[in-house]
């Protein structure tokens, strides 16, 4: 417990004039799924973000998640503006889903492997002055593998950069 704490502290006391939009960041994801998620920023306008979560839904079990997502920065124009900063996020993706369906006897359980594609929409905030950002997001998605199907997911969560 003592070395979180301190592993906590140190990601803490990164610098606070680090940019908001470059680095890596880790954080958590409520909703559907649950799980940790990570971003990656490739330029001042894209990123890649993941994650490994479990899925809560019918489909209960490991959900992973890899997505392309760009940026339209600053949709409040107002420097003065409590959400100056505040990004539109969007972009498309993979997910892979495994999963155990508890079928009533006499029949077997059964494992299955899901793979699908996923369109990530949300709004991110970049806190000035911290290496923390928040986000809202809602996926559309379709289920390709073993069969089609539409889902929706979406949570919400925060990330620290590095």
């Amino acid at each position: 417990m003592a070395r979180m704490a301190v592993a906590v502290a140190v990601l803490l006391t990164v610098s606070a004039a680090q940019a908001q939009l470059d680095g890596t960041g880790i954080g958590i994801i409520l909703g559907e799924p649950t799980g940790l998620c990570f971003k990656s920023w490739l330029s001042g306008t894209t990123a890649i973000e993941g994650g490994a979560a479990w899925s809560l839904g019918d489909n209960e079990g490991v959900y992973l998640f890899a997505d392309y997502v760009l940026h339209s920065l600053n949709i409040v124009d107002d420097p003065s503006a409590d959400l100056y900063g505040l990004m539109f996020t969007y972009g498309f993706g993979g997910k892979v889903r495994f999963y155990e369906k508890d079928n009533p006897p006499p029949q077997d359980d059964e494992s299955k492997v899901i793979f699908g594609a996923r369109i990530p929409l949300g709004l991110a905030y970049p806190f000035e002055g911290a290496p923390v950002d928040i986000f809202v997001e809602i996926v559309p998605g379709l289920d390709l593998i073993p069969e089609t199907d539409f889902e929706v997911a979406g949570g919400i969560g925060a990330r620290l950069y590095f």
